[in-house]
C-alpha cells in the first residue's frame, strides 16, 4: 500500500500450489485523482506444468474502469487513467488461455489467446480475440532472441478512429527482439 502519482494504492498477491497446479490471485485497489471513488484491477489464474515441458494456463482479468458495451469505449479511451497508461485493458473482463512448450535444445514456443466480448447496440455480445504466438531461442544464460506474431480479430475500427472492440482494431504485428542482460 501507499501512494503512487498522488493516488492511494493498495494491492496484494496470493500464490499457491494445489492439486498439481499453480494458482494465483493478484489485486489492486486505487483511487484515481480524477474521481474520488475506489477502482480495482485484478487477475486470477491457474497453470499446470507437465514433465514433458508443456505448460497450460488460464487467466481472467478484471478492470472496474473497463467497458461492458461497445458504446462505453469512447469514455474509456478518453479517461485520463487510460491516457496515462494505467489501465491494463479496455474491457471490464478479459479471458486468457495458453500454453508454452520447451521444444528441446534452446527453443521454447508459446501461444496465448485473449478474449473479450462487449455488447453491441442491440445487446448482443460480439467477441474480440488476440492471438499471440511466440518463439524464443536462448542465445546464452544472459541473452535470448524472441520472435512473436500477434493478430487481433473482432469488430474493426471505423475510419474516424472509433473502435468497437478490445482487439479488433489492433494491426497484425511481427516482433523480433534480442535481449541481453549485462
Amino acid at each position: 500500500g501507499g501512494t503512487l502519482r498522488d493516488e492511494p494504492v493498495a494491492g496484494g498477491s496470493l500464490e499457491t500450489s494445489w492439486l498439481a497446479a499453480g494458482w494465483r490471485l493478484e489485486a489492486l485497489a486505487f483511487e484515481p485523482r480524477e474521481r474520488k471513488e475506489r477502482e480495482t484491477q485484478a487477475v486470477a489464474g491457474v497453470d499446470v506444468r507437465f514433465a514433458s515441458g508443456l505448460l497450460l494456463l488460464a487467466e481472467i482479468y478484471h478492470n472496474s474502469l473497463g467497458a461492458v458495451a461497445e458504446a462505453d469505449l469512447p469514455g474509456v479511451i478518453g479517461d485520463p487513467v487510460f491516457l496515462e497508461g494505467r489501465m491494463p485493458q479496455l474491457a471490464r473482463t478479459v479471458f486468457g488461455a495458453g500454453f508454452s512448450y520447451e521444444l528441446g535444445g534452446l527453443w521454447t514456443s508459446g501461444y496465448t489467446l485473449l478474449a473479450s466480448a462487449l455488447r453491441d447496440d442491440q445487446g448482443r455480445r460480439r467477441p474480440s480475440l488476440l492471438h499471440q504466438a511466440v518463439f524464443t531461442y536462448s542465445l546464452s544464460d544472459e541473452a535470448e532472441a524472441k520472435f512473436a506474431i500477434l493478430a487481433g480479430s473482432g469488430p474493426k475500427a471505423e475510419p474516424t478512429g472509433l473502435i468497437h472492440s478490445e482487439f479488433g482494431h489492433l494491426p497484425d504485428t511481427l516482433l523480433v527482439s534480442v535481449k541481453f542482460v549485462l
